[in-house]
């Protein structure tokens, strides 16, 4: 059964990324390119896709702590490793991918993984000596194997509310507000 669905899911995926080459999809003005959707959907079935080095998720997880939140204290980097964590915890039945790694670059959700961010470079190339990366190593590490907790009450999702106040923010709850960002379930 779940072979014969990750196949009907991999058809489609592929005839969508056909058709997006002659006839692309936009959101909000902005092309969807079909490879990055090719690599979206594969993170639903593969725990270790999307991860540049480790099963765990930590080192893409740290990336996205250090493309979100480098700028933050670290109760900000927490809470933004905190959010993938939930996300993650909630898995596919809520809509989120299962693993780390599949919800830090799950298409639209965290602006440093869009293929067109030029956040994106500097994200891709940062390594341990950089001291900034070296925390969020330790600090994805650490959220990722539960020794460093929640500071968050469970937030899902996060905004940076003198930059943008997105609409789904209305129908959800504010359970911190951590450096510059709200955090929300």
């Amino acid at each position: 059964m779940i072979g014969e669905l990750l196949v009907a899911v991999l058809l489609g995926v592929a005839i969508f990324a056909v058709l997006q080459q002659l006839n692309p999809v936009t959101v909000n003005g902005a092309v969807l390119p079909s490879d990055d959707v090719l690599n979206d959907v594969s993170t639903l079935f593969n725990d270790t896709a999307g991860s540049l080095s480790s099963g765990d998720g930590v080192e893409t997880l740290a990336r996205t702590i250090w493309g979100e939140a480098r700028g933050e204290s670290d109760a900000g980097k927490i809470a933004v490793a905190s959010v993938v964590r939930n996300r993650a915890t909630a898995g596919l039945l809520s809509g989120w991918p299962s693993d780390i790694a599949g919800v830090c670059t799950q298409r639209l959700q965290f602006s440093c993984w869009n293929s067109n961010d030029p956040n994106r470079p500097l994200l891709l190339s940062v390594t341990e000596a950089d001291p900034t990366y070296a925390r969020c190593l330790e600090i994805a590490a650490g959220v990722v194997s539960g020794t460093i907790p929640d500071n968050t009450g469970g937030a899902t999702c996060y905004y940076n509310p003198a930059v943008v106040t997105p609409s789904w923010a209305a129908s959800m709850t504010v359970t911190a507000r951590i450096g510059n960002h709200l955090f929300l379930r």
